[in-house]
């Protein structure tokens, strides 16, 4: 490249500091001229060319950013080439499309084809007016990528078969189209082709899963779980108002004064809790001769409830004392019972019923006609003796708890229930009529039972452990649960009744008893007094074996197969049978 091509080219001259016409011989162009032939225009200037400026005629240094007066516009400044031009002498080799916004990341399309660049182009090299933009192709015809690279045109299409494919469904001028350029390399084509696969990977993934998205519900779900650990924390100190409901432990409850404070009792007393107790205690007293008795009730409540609690009280030798309570189905305020008695010596009548309070009687109590205590949710102890006619202790979903040392003497009889708990008592019940222990769902382990009429003892998928029975006639059943009795003294009717469990008993000085051992899938092992007799049937399945041992050999077998036994001794009125399926029974006869 000669001449002014190269805007450094003038001041690498010497002339430029001597200041002669040294630059406008043949070897030299003008400014805005183009380059002649070395061969026959030597010393002749092309007309084409414009004539040369006076300032360049004189002695005068130009610097680069001088003006002076002959020459307003100087030489040419550095860094500034000359407009592109069109001339005759001139090739297209080289030229570069303009495509104003090419590289401009704002702008999505530039609609301009090759054949109106071709007819602006002489109008751009002169006036320099940007191109028309049309409308964006539709969305349906080509789908900007969601990832912006300023550096490569957003048309740009994967290889001659993309341009192709796009041609056709983009007739010219509805959209920008690269040109095609037969100078590609197969490096670069292979470029192109992993950018746009790249491009549609990354489309496909953003589409489908959008980490910014993760990362929101992340923080979400974080501080969640903090706010969840805030409150779990301090639940137990922050206490909502009304009409929020409170905290069901109490702990925002207020006293109910309207109750007073105490109340005498003379002899006896009555007391009946209706409604509903979120929690509570009854404790039991007894006091020395010639004592008075009393009640204090303290009763704790939401707020909310204060207007809904009632009492009626009947005061004289038997004192009766009934709290009326909201029922609260849904339990969600506090209405909490405290009760402690105070019974005087001379008192026979005890009568609690409550719900969801723990009952328990400290003293003991002697001649009582009837104690009668009844709760749900709570469990009922007894620490000491009791002594009287009739003794009823019932409760729910908790357990019964007699002490070792508190015997139980009554005239009348016992009752001891519960459901989904345990009944347990190590020493010795007495009663002159019966005996029932009920439940349901849990162990019955007992000392001694001793009912002249009748012992009743059952429960369900529990256990059923009594050391000592002695009465006229006994029913033990359970079911799923091992029944164990170490003692049995029935005069007349023994029925021990279980399944899938096995059976360990051991009857004594019965001679003409009754007793029937069943139960099922389990073994059985039964120890009967040498003095048995009457007759006898022990059965199993097939596969399973009968084992008899009788050491004074007294039975005569009317049918001794290895799965069934059955004949008598000594041909006396009593029974004796013992019946269960796969598993074996062993019979001793030697108590």
């Amino acid at each position: 490249m000669s001449g002014y091509d190269n805007p450094k080219a003038y001041y690498n001259y010497s002339d430029y500091n001597r200041g002669n016409n040294s630059f406008d011989d043949s070897h030299t162009v003008a400014a805005g001229g183009s380059s002649s032939s070395s061969n026959n225009n030597h010393g002749i200037r092309n007309s084409s060319q414009p004539l040369p400026s006076k300032a360049y005629d004189s002695n005068i240094v130009h610097k680069p950013d001088e003006v002076t007066p002959s020459s307003p516009a100087g030489p040419p400044p550095p860094y500034s080439p000359p407009p592109p031009q069109s001339t005759s002498s001139s090739t297209d080799y080289g030229t570069v499309t303009v495509q104003p916004g090419l590289l401009d990341p704002a702008r999505s399309y530039v609609d301009s084809t090759p054949q109106q660049y071709h007819q602006q182009q002489p109008q751009q090299h002169h006036s320099y007016q940007p191109l028309a933009q049309q409308p964006p192709p539709e969305q349906h015809q080509q789908r900007p990528p969601k990832w912006a690279n300023p550096h490569i045109p957003r048309g740009w299409q994967g290889g001659d078969d993309d341009e192709e494919q796009q041609q056709q469904h983009h007739p010219p001028g509805n959209g920008y189209h690269r040109p095609r350029s037969g100078g590609e390399s197969s490096a670069s084509r292979m470029i192109r082709q992993a950018l746009q696969s790249h491009s549609g990977d990354d489309d496909d993934a953003s589409e489908d899963t959008d980490p910014g998205c993760c990362k929101k519900w992340c923080k979400f779900l974080f501080l969640a779980i903090l706010i969840w650990l805030v409150v779990l924390k301090y639940s137990d100190t922050i206490h909502f108002t009304s009409p929020t409901p409170l905290d069901p432990s109490c702990q925002a409850s207020v006293l109910w004064e309207s109750m007073p404070e105490k109340i005498n009792i003379e002899k006896d007393l009555w007391v009946s809790v209706e409604g509903h107790v979120s929690t509570g205690s009854v404790i039991v007293h007894s006091l020395p001769d010639n004592s008075e008795g009393s009640i204090q009730t303290q009763i704790h409540v939401t707020p909310s409830l204060m207007d809904q609690l009632s009492y009626e009280l009947h005061e004289g030798r038997q004192t009766q004392l009934t709290l009326r309570l909201p029922q609260n189905e849904q339990g969600k305020y506090c209405i909490k019972v405290d009760m402690e008695i105070w019974l005087p010596d001379k008192s026979e009548q005890l009568r609690v019923g409550i719900n969801n309070a723990a009952v328990k009687i400290l003293d003991p109590l002697q001649q009582m006609d009837l104690t009668d205590i009844k709760t749900t949710n709570g469990p009922i102890e007894m620490n000491d003796a009791w002594e009287g006619k009739r003794l009823a202790l019932q409760t729910a979903n908790a357990d019964v708890h007699v002490s070792s040392t508190a015997n139980i003497e009554a005239r009348d009889t016992v009752h001891l229930e519960t459901s989904n708990g345990a009944i347990h008592h190590e020493a010795t019940i007495l009663s002159k009529h019966y005996i029932d222990l009920i439940n349901t769902n849990g162990v019955v382990q007992m000392g001694q039972l001793r009912g002249d009429d009748r012992v009743h003892v059952e429960t369900s998928n529990g256990e059923v452990r009594i050391d000592k029975v002695v009465t006229d006639e006994a029913t033990i059943t359970s079911s799923n649960g091992w029944v164990e009795l170490n003692h049995a003294v029935v005069e007349d009717s023994l029925i021990v009744k279980t399944s899938n469990a096995p059976i360990d008993i051991q009857v004594e000085n019965v001679k003409n008893g009754h007793t029937q051992l069943t139960t099922s899938n389990s073994p059985v092992t039964a120890h009967m007094t040498s003095e048995f007799e009457g007759s006898i049937l022990f059965q199993t399945t097939k596969v399973n074996s009968i084992n008899v041992q009788d050491d004074s050999d007294s039975i005569n077998f009317d049918t001794n197969e290895t799965y069934m036994k059955k004949g008598t001794r000594i041909g006396g009125k009593g029974e004796f049978s013992v019946m269960t399926s796969n598993a074996d029974a062993d019979i001793f006869f030697d108590v």
